[in-house]
């Protein structure tokens, strides 16, 4: 209970406040009133029911005492008598059943029940007047129907008495109540004696009965003295000690000793009725005048009642609305103030520390003095917290504003970490590079370089994204368009276990050159991801299809799976994602991609997948994607080798990947269409590197230099660069549409294309000049058929069926020796077109001025 008051608001405790002092008015004016209520509700109830009532018990007693005459006496005058004394009571009984529906409030419970018992017995009477007028029934038996309803109406009185709340009052209304009982026992004598004087004896029980109603109404009339009112006491005192009540006494005793030794009574009618109407008419006297000096007595008390009704209701009233007025007063003003603390806590909260925050992450000089002026509530209490709430707001935008300088700070250390373990990866990727082209290495040797290169890659990526983090964007990017199935390829290049990734049916579509780099980290971190929580021996599968709001690419697991709620988080991450200093998870991976989707307004979203894993859709916009390359773009692709992008001081210029996957060549048969879309004949592979080809399985690519952190490079340059015909890309049997095509050897990322300029790599100064080749008017060299290979490998057969599809080299027949010859024999040739092209300048060599950060 407490709780839920320290919970209520300042103005409903006020409220509560003065709904107790209301309250407190209300009982003390309740209880005055109430005994004004009460004397107004006896008065109307005497009114309403006791005069009626005592009318009643007077005609009952009569017609009883006539009834007993005619059961012992059955003339013509007695009958007559009889009937007009019915006709009387009669008017007694209709008269109380009108007037006992008129008492309304003021009738209580009890009196009500005594009122039903009256006309339940009042219903009753006609037939034990008909057993009297049979005369079938003894007289004691026919007086009990008006002994009941007088002795029920009688109570009914007494109730009345009992609802006035001073005591000396109530005493002597139930003396007079008690006088009236004495009567009553008195009439019932009366009436048995006159039964029994007409039939000239007592009956069976009937002396017993007299007798015992003489005692009765001695006693009563002995205790009805004590709480009587004075006056009434006085003239009780007085009728007992006269002559008549001396010769009732005496008639009545006498009467008792004729009766018990069996002699005759020797008492007729005429003497008893004038010994007993005097004193029942002296007892009616006694009760009247009674109730006047109860009346009486009863004004003053109505006098003090009214004096503290209107002390209690009236100047208590006026105290209450006193107090009620300058409560809320005073509630108003502590409200008011309150409400003014509260908006500028408000304000702080809401607007102007977001506003520091905001401002300070721009960059901005903020002044706390200025943007936490004081405020001013007063010398009370409210305004000492005023002012502790000032104390407050200068703290929180003073802390805000260090807390703006850390995390800029922190930015700048992130940024500055991430460049240098740019350059660092890059170099290591050169050294790699070099290692790559020595001639002496070994099979298993060359396998362990590659996985070397990989992880450098996947470093890079990386560092890449530490840099996102950090507020910053790669500063190398694409002008061109490129072909989006090879951006998911070089997406592919970035992930460990690419083996596992199959792809099915791509629409033929670009990819704006701006969204090229981080489109492909983007679907990278989704690849990854999906290759990580997903068991070793399955696949997953991407594919690409244009929609009416972009176009298309769906990347799916068949992984663990997420739970709804895990999943609801994560699509609010890629919708919505946090600041880098509320990341949620150490994983990251969702967050860079919310990032990088964000930016050029791509929707990634993640659902179940049939298979019981992940399927991650994400959606390119209209403004990003187009359908056919630039016109430039399609010629210099057929007239030089592919490119990349120059690095910029943030990292290497590619798709993320060196020669993840062979180019496209152009279609051979007519089922090429399964793969994505037409391509020229030496279209450029996103993450091949210039003046070199795409490598056979295993073989890494060329290493990036260092280029500006703001370089950005178009398309293929035209200068003329020898080197081998690009490999197939591995598709389906048959070329038909919609089956998956596996990805083929371990692909690396792409390096930046090498300039002119460039000073030449260790393994390429170590290898000796080859022979010059035969080149086309473009420049690049003019395969010949089985020219690099060993001499125990040629053949005079061709190795491709000019009227079947080329299918995919099949090793698993060839000795490891012969493989290494292979590779060795590949590389070498390689190496040659490199060389070849470098002796020819550049038209278009990117600009390599800067060095990383």
């Amino acid at each position: 209970m407490l709780r839920r008051l320290a919970r209520w608001s300042l103005r409903s405790k006020i409220i509560a406040l003065l709904g107790s002092l209301v309250m407190l008015w209300v009982f003390a004016a309740w209880v005055t009133a109430r005994e004004g209520l009460n004397l107004l509700a006896v008065s109307q109830v005497d009114r309403a029911l006791g005069r009626p009532a005592a009318t009643l018990i007077t005609e009952l007693q009569e017609e009883r005492r006539l009834s007993l005459i005619r059961l012992g006496q059955a003339d013509g005058a007695n009958l007559r008598r009889l009937e007009d004394q019915r006709r009387e009571s009669d008017k007694a009984i209709a008269e109380f059943r009108e007037s006992a529906g008129k008492g309304g409030w003021a009738v209580s419970d009890d009196q009500r029940g005594h009122i039903a018992e009256i006309t339940r017995l009042l219903d009753a009477l006609p037939k034990g007047r008909q057993s009297v007028d049979q005369g079938s029934t003894p007289r004691i038996a026919a007086a009990r129907p008006y002994d009941a309803v007088i002795d029920v109406t009688l109570k009914l009185t007494a109730a009345n008495s009992d609802a006035v709340d001073d005591k000396r009052i109530a005493g002597e209304g139930l003396a007079l109540v008690s006088l009236l009982r004495a009567r009553e026992i008195l009439a019932r004598e009366d009436a048995l004696l006159s039964g029994v004087l007409a039939a000239g004896r007592f009956a069976n029980a009937e002396h017993a009965t007299f007798t015992g109603l003489v005692n009765t109404q001695r006693y009563l009339f002995v205790q009805a003295v004590d709480g009587m009112p004075d006056g009434a006491r006085a003239a009780y005192q007085r009728l007992t000690s006269g002559a008549g009540s001396t010769r009732l006494t005496a008639l009545e005793d006498q009467i008792i000793q004729r009766a018990r030794t069996g002699t005759r009574l020797n008492v007729t009618p005429a003497q008893w009725q004038a010994a007993v109407h005097p004193m029942l008419e002296q007892v009616d006297r006694i009760v009247q005048d009674g109730g006047d000096e109860v009346v009486e007595h009863s004004q003053p008390m109505a006098i003090g009642v009214i004096a503290r009704l209107i002390a209690a209701g009236g100047l208590g009233l006026l105290a209450v609305i006193a107090s009620v007025v300058m409560s809320i007063t005073t509630a108003r003003d502590l409200v008011r103030q309150l409400e003014r603390l509260r908006e500028a806590a408000w304000d702080l909260a809401n607007n102007r520390l977001p506003s520091v925050v905001e401002r300070l992450g721009h960059g901005e000089k903020v002044d706390v003095a200025a943007e936490a002026p004081p405020l001013r509530f007063g010398d009370d209490q409210i305004g000492q917290v005023g002012r502790a709430f000032n104390a407050v707001q200068e703290t929180a935008i003073a802390t805000a504003v260090q807390q703006a300088e850390l995390r800029t700070g922190f930015r700048k250390i992130l940024l500055a970490l991430a460049r240098r373990n740019q350059a660092l990866v890059t170099r290591q990727l050169r050294l790699i590079d070099g290692i790559e082209r020595r001639r002496d290495l070994e099979g298993e040797e060359l396998q362990e370089i590659f996985r070397l290169d990989h992880l450098a890659t996947r470093m890079r990526r990386n560092a890449e994204n530490l840099v996102l983090m950090a507020g910053e964007n790669p500063a190398r990017s694409w002008k061109n368009p490129v072909p989006v199935f090879d951006v998911v390829r070089a997406a592919v290049g970035e992930v460990e276990d690419y083996e596992r990734v199959t792809f099915q049916r791509f629409d033929t579509a670009r990819l704006a050159g701006r969204a090229v780099v981080d489109v492909t980290r983007l679907l990278a971190e989704l690849i990854e991801n999906g290759l990580n929580f997903s068991s070793p021996g399955t696949e997953v599968v991407i594919s690409g299809q244009t929609a009416t709001n972009g176009y298309a690419i769906e990347i799916e697991d068949k992984g663990l799976g997420m739970r709804r709620e895990q999943l609801e988080e994560a699509n609010q991450m890629l919708m919505d994602p946090p600041e880098f200093d509320l990341a949620p998870d150490e994983r990251l991976g969702l967050f860079v991609v919310g990032r990088l989707a964000r930016r050029y307004r791509v929707t990634v979203s993640l659902k179940r997948s049939p298979y019981g894993g992940v399927t991650a859709v994400v959606l390119i916009p209209n403004d990003l994607i187009g359908d056919q390359p630039p016109e430039d773009t399609r010629q210099s692709a057929v007239t030089t080798g592919p490119t990349a992008v120059s690095a910029g001081g943030d990292g290497p210029a590619d798709l993320g990947h060196r020669a993840a996957v062979a180019v496209l060549p152009a279609p051979s048969d007519p089922h090429a269409e399964a793969r994505p879309g037409p391509q020229p004949p030496l279209a450029p592979v996103p993450g091949t590197p210039s003046g070199s080809a795409p490598r056979p399985a295993g073989q890494p690519g060329d290493r990036p230099s260092p280029a500006s952190p703001s370089g950005t490079h178009s398309g293929p340059p035209s200068g003329t660069h020898s080197g081998p015909q690009p490999l197939p890309l591995p598709h389906s049997p048959g070329g038909e549409p919609g089956r998956p095509m596996s990805l083929a050897p371990p692909p690396a990322a792409s390096p930046v294309p090498e300039t002119a300029g460039d000073t030449p790599r260790p393994a390429e100064t170590a290898v000796a000049q080859p022979m010059p080749l035969p080149t086309t008017p473009g420049g690049l060299p003019i395969r010949q058929p089985q020219e690099h290979l060993v001499e125990q490998l040629r053949t005079d057969a061709p190795l491709v069926s000019p009227a079947e599809p080329e299918e995919e080299d099949d090793d698993r027949g060839r000795s490891p020796e012969e493989i290494r010859k292979l590779v060795g024999s590949f590389q070498q040739g390689t190496l040659r077109g490199r060389a070849a092209a470098q002796r020819r300048p550049s038209k278009h060599a990117p600009d390599d001025d800067a060095t990383p950060a």
